[in-house]
Order: C-alpha cells, then sequence, then structure tokens
C-alpha cells in the first residue's frame, strides 16, 4: 500500500470520527427544532455514506493489487525458469567483470613494457647518434679495417665483428698511435674501476669502453686467435714519462686452452721487455688459479688477474696505487718491472691490439724509425 492511500484512509477514518459525534450532538436536539414527522435529512450522514463507499472502492482496490503482487511472487515453472536464467547471467557478469580486470591488468603490463622497449630503443638511438648507425655493409672486423675504410676516420668507439664472432660488439679504437687501427682491449688511468675481478668478468670484460676497462679474453681471443696480431702496451708513470713496449707476434688461445698466451714475440720499445717471461702461461684470476706456483695463488697474493707464471714481471690489471709503496704492497700495484719497478705504481697503462701489418709504423710518443 502507498504513502499516499494510506493517508487518504487515515483521513477518511477520521472524517467519519468526526461526523459521528457531530451527528450525535444533531440527534439529541433535532426535535427542538423542527417537528418529528417531517425529518430532513442530515447531510453530514450523506458525506459520510459517500465516504464510505469512497473508501470501499480504495480498499478492494487495495486488496486486488496486494493479491496481484502475491501471485507475482508465488514460485512457479516459468518464475524458477527465470530466476535460474537470471543467476546464470549473473554469474556470467561476474566472470565478465573479473576477465576485464585481468584484462585491464595485461594492459598495465604491456604499456609498461612497451614504454621500457621505448626507453631501450631511445637509448638505442643516442648511441648509433653518437657512433653512427650501422650501415647496411658487412661490419668491419677490427679497427683497421674501419682506418682502410675511412682513412680520415677518428679515434672514437665503433663496431666490429671479428671472423671468429658471431656477434658485434663495441670497442674503442686509436687511429693515431702507429698509423692507427687499434682496437684498445685495455686502458686504465682513473682508478673508478676495480680490476681485482673473478673469471667471468675478465672472460665477457667489464668497465665502459670510453674510460678504464677490460674489453674481455673471450673478445680477444676472437681478434686474434686466427691471425697473428701485434701488441702495443703504453705506459705513464706519476711524473708523466711516456713509455711504450710493442710485440710484433701476439694471439691468445681459447677457453678451453686457458686463455693462454700463446703467442708472444719481437719485442720493440722504450720501456724494456716485461712481457715475454709470461709467454705460454694461462690466464689467471682470484678464483681461477692457473699459474705454476706451486706456493699459491698468484692472482690473490698479488691482487690482480694475469698470465701469471710463477708469478710476474709485469701486473696490469694489478691493485691502481700510483707512485711509490712500502714493501708490503709489492708486486701488487699495476706495475711493469723493468720501467720503475715492481713496487711503484703507474699512472696509466693502455694494452692495443690489430693486425700484423708489414710496414712502417708511427711511433706513438713521435718515433718513427721502428718496422715489424
Amino acid at each position: 500500500m502507498s504513502v499516499c492511500k494510506m493517508k487518504i484512509l487515515i483521513f477518511g477514518l477520521f472524517l467519519i470520527g468526526s461526523c459521528t459525534v457531530q451527528g450525535a450532538y444533531r440527534e439529541r436536539y433535532r426535535n427542538l427544532d423542527q417537528p418529528s414527522d417531517n425529518p430532513q435529512p442530515d447531510k453530514c450522514e450523506l458525506k459520510i455514506n459517500q465516504l464510505k463507499a469512497h473508501l470501499d472502492d480504495k480498499i478492494n482496490a487495495l486488496k486486488l493489487d496486494i493479491q496481484k503482487s502475491r501471485n507475482v511472487l508465488q514460485p512457479t515453472d516459468n518464475n524458477a525458469e527465470l530466476h535460474s536464467n537470471i543467476g546464470v547471467i549473473l554469474l556470467s557478469l561476474k566472470l565478465l567483470a573479473a576477465d576485464l580486470e585481468s584484462f585491464g591488468r595485461n594492459l598495465t603490463t604491456i604499456a609498461n613494457t612497451t614504454s621500457a622497449l621505448q626507453q631501450q630503443l631511445q637509448i638505442t638511438d643516442s648511441i648509433q647518434n653518437v657512433f653512427g648507425k650501422p650501415s647496411n655493409t658487412i661490419t668491419p672486423a677490427n679497427c683497421l679495417e674501419v682506418k682502410q675504410k675511412n682513412p680520415e676516420a677518428p679515434s672514437s668507439i665503433y663496431l666490429i665483428q671479428p671472423t671468429l664472432s658471431k656477434d658485434q660488439f663495441w670497442v674503442h679504437c686509436d687511429m693515431t698511435g702507429k698509423n692507427g687501427g687499434w682496437v684498445t682491449i685495455h686502458h686504465r688511468s682513473l682508478g673508478e674501476e676495480d680490476f681485482y675481478r673473478d673469471w667471468h668478468d675478465y672472460k665477457v670484460g667489464f668497465g665502459n669502453v670510453a674510460g678504464d676497462y677490460w674489453l674481455g679474453l673471450e673478445y680477444i681471443h676472437q681478434l686474434t686467435g686466427n691471425q697473428i696480431n701485434e701488441l702495443l702496451i703504453q705506459l705513464v708513470d706519476v711524473d708523466g714519462v711516456e713509455k711504450y713496449a710493442r710485440y710484433s707476434h701476439f694471439s691468445i688461445g681459447s677457453e678451453e686452452q686457458g686463455y693462454a698466451l700463446k703467442v708472444l714475440n719481437g719485442y720493440t720499445g722504450t720501456a724494456g721487455d716485461s712481457l715475454m717471461y709470461h709467454a705460454g702461461s694461462k690466464f689467471s684470476t682470484k678464483d681461477k688459479d692457473q699459474d705454476s706456483w706451486g706456493e699459491g695463488s698468484c692472482a690473490q697474493s698479488h691482487g690482480g688477474a694475469w698470465w701469471y707464471k710463477s708469478c710476474d714481471k709485469s701486473n696490469l690489471n694489478g691493485r691502481y696505487l700510483p707512485g711509490e709503496h712500502p714493501d708490503t704492497l709489492n708486486y701488487q700495484s699495476m706495475y711493469w718491472d723493468s720501467f720503475r719497478g715492481s713496487n711503484i705504481g703507474l699512472k696509466s697503462a693502455r694494452m692495443l691490439v690489430r693486425p700484423r701489418q708489414e710496414e712502417l709504423m708511427e711511433d706513438a710518443f713521435g718515433d718513427t724509425s721502428l718496422r715489424i
């Protein structure tokens, strides 16, 4: 029953009660107003009767509505089937909502992944803008090929792919010293990079190719393993004195061969020969001892990684301790024995390789009298 209908019913009952009381008083004084044999109709009673009839109609209509509502609410086969269908629809809607939520999460993941890929592409584009985009031609195998294709190419970072390599990689090419075309495989001048590392790091390389870094034994093998290279070593002490050592024949073996210093010969230079002692030795790190010192590990004892024998006359991957140091640190610094000895650390060292060429080579420090 609606609120409006309830109000009508209450108002009607109130009016009925009011008129009933009024009628009683008028019945009491009727004989005083007019003769009893000619009674006049009571207007209030007529209104009451009319209102009763109207209310009866309304009540009957309300009863009919209530009965209809009960019939609708009573379970029937059709209603049961309808309720079942509604339940299925609601369940489907819940499943759909869950799928939409999962789909939304997947879209978020895809958006994040796309954003990360876009950042990687932007980084790649930035590198290519600085170093030049790879061309459709064959990637040069080394820095000498870069120099031969473009004699005016500056010293910078280039993409190469040696014959033994399945992948391309970035290297620093020195295009000035000794007619250029050198791949820098080792560089230390700032002391910002820790060189006391394990076998894996020395295998794959570490550091900043534009700063202090080690190219990686595997890459050095790929550069020198199938052809004889020459090796150039440039050294600078704390007083700024520059020396060099050059070897006309240089090659290292594969990982299965311990990246051994298989070929080393033809020394010339001003720094003295402090590497020939290590010829034939395998490479050793703090976690992979392949030296011939039976009393311990040269890498651990001398704080570096090198082609240690028993133990060393050079240690260019030793600790960065420029200048003179106490005897307790002897052999542990980055040193070259024939240049300042084993107790004076160098300020800078570089190792560079390129395929061996039968031609006049200009000395990196101005000497043009050297021939291979």
